[in-house]
């Protein structure tokens, strides 16, 4: 019975493994990865800060970060050398990271006291590719990608008051301007207590004159967009929807429309007007616009 079993699935996995074997051939635009050179898999740490912003007080009294890189295999001491792919605020880096014996973790400090104040400047670093694995289950990547920014957020808004046109009762808020910068920054964005970073959208913004803070409202932080114009607000850790409840209503999510007129901020007429679709429950949704004034 198993005999006459096995031979009954025989004729039909030789098909498929025909099948596959064709698919590989007639796959023109298929190519096998790097191959990796070493055993040993060194990563930097996913837990290390890719958008770093420095005070002008901090880059005055410690213009340094660190970075943490990581092994596989805490065997031995290591030395593992440090590839610099992209560097414009003229970075200093160690051209090597040093793993001690018998432990797993070590530390990269990068030295930015050059760069330039008001100018976000890019760093991408990368291992050694005979010590890296891009292949391994690891917590990080081998290599990291980051931006430097000195400058500091400024209080621009006390208290701006966001008035919902049904359903919920009026929400206030500061805003933040980072100087030199055109970014901004709502604080506990509708009751939420998450922030809403953006920047404006318009041929006159220029970041150090305030009678020029006009244009559309673009979100940089905790949205998620798609292909339509649409952006949903989601939660810090950026895996889902922002849910949350203003003087007991629920928010369930919250959908915006980005484009002309839809969300706009004017520093000039202290007004900022934005487009959402609100879903509550199944019986309560729809489009609900918010205007803010200060």
């Amino acid at each position: 019975m198993i005999c006459n079993t096995y031979f009954r699935f025989l004729p039909l996995l030789s098909i498929l493994l025909l099948g596959v074997v064709a698919c590989d051939n007639n796959d023109e635009d298929w190519a096998a990865g790097p191959a990796v050179k070493g055993t040993v898999s060194v990563y930097f740490s996913s837990e290390n800060e890719t958008a770093i912003i420095s005070t002008p007080e901090e880059f005055a009294t410690d213009p340094t970060f660190t970075l943490t890189l990581k092994r596989s295999d805490a065997m031995g001491s290591l030395t593992v050398p440090i590839e610099v792919e992209t560097n414009e605020g003229n970075f200093q880096v160690p051209n090597q990271a040093e793993f001690a014996e018998g432990v797993a973790e070590t530390s990269l400090t990068i030295n930015f006291g050059q760069i330039e104040s008001f100018k976000t400047c890019a760093l991408k670093l990368r291992v050694g590719e005979e010590y890296a694995n891009p292949y391994a289950q690891q917590d990080g990547l081998d290599y990291y990608d980051g931006t430097v920014l000195v400058s500091q957020w400024t209080k621009i808004v006390e208290n701006a008051s966001f008035a919902f046109s049904s359903l919920y009762p009026v929400v206030q808020s500061p805003i933040y301007h980072l100087e030199g910068v055109n970014r901004f920054r709502i604080e506990n964005f509708l009751g939420s207590s998450y922030d809403l970073v953006f920047r404006l959208e318009g041929a006159k913004v220029q970041a150090d004159d305030p009678a020029t803070w006009e244009g559309e409202l673009y979100p940089l932080s905790n949205a998620e967009w798609d292909e339509y114009g649409y952006w949903w607000l989601l939660n810090n850790a950026g895996d889902d929807y922002a849910t949350w409840a203003i003087s007991g209503q629920p928010i369930a999510y919250i959908e915006f429309y980005y484009g002309t007129g839809y969300s706009t901020f004017s520093n000039a007429n202290k007004m900022l007007k934005l487009t959402p679709y609100v879903y509550q429950d199944e019986a309560n949704g729809g489009w609900n616009y918010i205007t803010a004034t200060w």
